[in-house]
């Protein structure tokens, strides 16, 4: 199952869906602190996250998720990279997909940390 966490609406419905119609089950998050409440409940293969949120951003998601889910991986997604993004994409099973998001290429990174839908 892939967490998707992303405060613009039309972009998170826009990406979800994409991944639905691929074969995926897909749990939506508008926040990180939405996220981390389903993190506490549920079991995910991958999360992925945009870095500029309120509340909680990205890359503070990405801090507890280290904490607490190690093994999950994440794909960071923003519009501009900063050195705490930069320092992330550093640490094993993060990769970083730039804005505007292109389609395929998040597709080819789901398909490279997740079982092939059924």
């Amino acid at each position: 199952m892939i967490l998707l966490v992303e405060d613009d609406d039309a972009a998170r419905y826009t990406f979800a869906r994409l991944m639905r119609t691929a074969g995926h089950e897909v749990m939506e998050a508008r926040n990180g602190d939405e996220a981390l409440a389903l993190l506490a409940r549920h079991d995910f293969d991958l999360v992925i996250t945009d870095l500029a949120m309120p509340k909680v951003t990205g890359f503070g998601l990405l801090t507890e998720m280290r904490l607490k889910w190690p093994e999950i991986p994440v794909i960071l997604v923003t519009a501009y990279l900063s050195p705490d993004a930069a320092k992330a994409i550093l640490q094993e099973k993060v990769i970083f997909l730039p804005k505007p998001l292109d389609p395929r290429k998040l597709m080819a990174s789901v398909e490279r940390f997740t079982s092939p839908p059924r």
